[in-house]
């Protein structure tokens, strides 16, 4: 069988991008071979990582997207500091992994500016088919996933495992959760564009998706998509006339339904009424919005925020080693992660770190949208919004799959904007923008 080279280098990137997504789990396997196997595998893509910066940058004579591999750095910043102080470094070797997405981010860019939306649509919704397809299927047989023993969350980052069981339902926690959305938004973005010329595949995908956010049994995760499909297709559909219609309008009125579903049983005592038969869901937090949940992470940022003393803890953060010490109304181990993402930033990078995260991860990107021109810059630009949203309120930007997919929303979006169009890097003929 013959591959051509378009074949190889799309089976080269899904592999490359789906270590960053884990998407198949490798270092969470690896881990729990040995945890020295794991540690060697997470060298490795550090290792990696530095590869492809350095290529990138040899590539096109520059470091796109600077700004972010400044976040980037700041772990490895702090960790110097460390060694050369002396300090402990108890969980700041994590962070290097943790913050790996952001300096891929100039590689994103390289490939997104040299491949065309064809390849960039087939090489991010096959992981999206793959993430959604496991995530159901850790849902589906709990037995088999890390966590299903009693014990919180899955051995590693890159895992698919059970967070806990809420009226005998499995809820999975998985990585790639912002990938997802972006492979729903692509499928609808097929589907009211017409590019597809095949409906239901399209339909289909974008109930595989849908499936495989409501298992993570995220309140905010799932009234903050619902929100933003919804207002995605409003726009699409006042932008450019809709290749069906009355398929459109179907989709609007199930998404209209949806969210006043959604609305229903959070403000409402109709989710926690539900018959035990129907859903075992009726003693769970998890339909409706009472404030146990919010109150137990505010008063978790109180108590890490009583370490911060001086100027320059509030300019560069108190630092990757900085755990919270235990505390028998929060935590029974000590963290350096906070569960609002944003204040987790600033706690541990300072006022420095928020800054490059906000100006070049969110604001920065959506700017670039105004002049991008793309077939995917909207699913691209309101998966970037659902990444801030998200941020404000659970683990965000301290997860490596989040972090890459902010990294790959920037890249998009600045190397279909127009600047990048009329820049003089030499255009790859794989580049035919549609």
């Amino acid at each position: 069988m013959h591959l051509s080279r378009r074949k190889v280098d799309f089976w080269l990137h899904v592999g490359l991008f789906g270590l960053y997504l884990g998407t198949l789990s490798v270092f969470g396997m690896a881990r729990r071979l040995d945890s020295s196997v794991g540690n060697a595998a997470l060298f490795g893509l550090l290792v990696l990582t530095a590869v492809l910066l350095a290529y990138t940058a040899l590539r096109t004579r520059r470091v796109p997207l600077f700004g972010l591999v400044l976040l980037g750095l700041l772990p490895y910043l702090h960790y110097l500091v460390f060694l050369v102080t002396g300090s402990s470094t108890d969980g700041a070797y994590i962070y290097l992994y943790k913050f790996s997405g952001f300096l891929l981010a100039p590689f994103l860019w390289l490939w997104a500016r040299t491949h065309d939306d064809g390849q960039v649509g087939r090489v991010l919704t096959l992981l999206a088919l793959i993430t959604a397809l496991r995530a159901l299927l850790a849902f589906a047989l709990p037995g088999l996933h890390p966590g299903a023993g009693g014990t919180h969350a899955a051995a590693f980052a890159d895992d698919f495992g059970i967070y806990e069981r809420i009226g005998g339902l499995a809820r999975v926690f998985y990585p790639g959760i912002a990938l997802i959305f972006l492979g729903l938004l692509m499928a609808l973005e097929n589907l009211l564009s017409g590019r597809s010329r095949w409906v239901w595949p399209e339909v289909g995908k974008i109930l595989l998706f849908v499936a495989a956010l409501l298992v993570t049994l995220s309140r905010g995760t799932v009234i903050f998509a619902a929100l933003l499909i919804t207002l995605y297709v409003l726009v699409r559909l006042l932008q450019v006339r809709a290749a069906g219609w009355r398929l459109a309008r179907l989709a609007v009125g199930g998404l209209i339904a949806i969210n006043a579903l959604a609305l229903a049983f959070s403000f409402s005592s109709l989710g926690a009424s539900l018959d035990t038969s129907l859903t075992g869901l009726e003693h769970s937090d998890r339909l409706s919005l009472d404030r146990h949940n919010i109150d137990w992470r505010e008063r978790q940022v109180n108590l890490a925020f009583t370490l911060v003393d001086t100027e320059e803890e509030r300019l560069f953060g108190v630092g990757t080693h900085t755990l919270i010490p235990s505390n028998p109304d929060l935590l029974t181990g000590s963290t350096n992660d906070l569960h609002y993402s944003y204040h987790s930033i600033l706690w541990t990078f300072g006022y420095l770190g928020l800054a490059l995260l906000v100006v070049f991860g969110i604001v920065q990107p959506l700017l670039s949208a105004v002049w991008a021109r793309g077939r995917w810059v909207l699913p691209f630009a309101f998966t970037t919004l659902f990444i801030a949203l998200v941020g404000a309120y659970t683990i965000v930007f301290t997860s490596p799959d989040w972090n890459f997919m902010l990294g790959l929303c920037a890249a998009y979006l600045n190397a279909r904007a127009w600047g990048f169009q009329r820049a003089s890097f030499p255009r790859s003929p794989e580049l035919q923008l549609t």
